[in-house]
């Protein structure tokens, strides 16, 4: 069974809004911090957090799924985020612009931990496949 992971997006760090083109969805590749349980084919939600409210309100932008193996990368400058860190390459299934598909207020009820790379409760999978319209073959 695939899981669901929450990923914090810091918007200075991948600028997702400008590296991401709409033509680029699907397919989009981006190392992102893994987490212990994470594995090829899992899903991750992208949250952009309040720390720029001048860019994007606070809430779930995007999801994507996991397609390799995750890996240490090591001694890579042009990735500031995973630099000598476990991560996932994670390719970008649907970016919403504009106002979030799911704001934070909402979010919250799937969700009360914003700051780290996490697991959601798979009770909470259901209703976030749905409202993210997430379509797994």
């Amino acid at each position: 069974m695939r899981q669901i992971f929450h990923q914090p997006v810091n918007l200075n760090d991948f600028p997702m809004f400008k590296k991401i083109k709409d033509e680029k969805v699907p397919g989009y590749i981006e190392h992102m911090i893994k987490t212990k349980d994470m594995k090829r084919g899992d899903l991750v939600i992208l949250h952009v957090g309040k720390h720029r409210e001048d860019i994007a309100k606070s809430g779930v932008y995007a999801w994507g799924i996991i397609t390799q193996p995750c890996v240490f990368l090591k001694d890579s400058p042009d990735d500031v985020k995973c630099n000598n860190s476990w991560c996932c390459e994670v390719e970008i299934q649907r970016l919403w612009r504009g106002k979030p598909v799911i704001p934070a207020a909402e979010y919250k009820q799937y969700n009360n931990f914003y700051r780290k790379v996490h697991k959601l409760d798979p009770k909470h999978y259901p209703a976030l496949i749905k409202k993210l319209n997430i379509n797994l073959k």
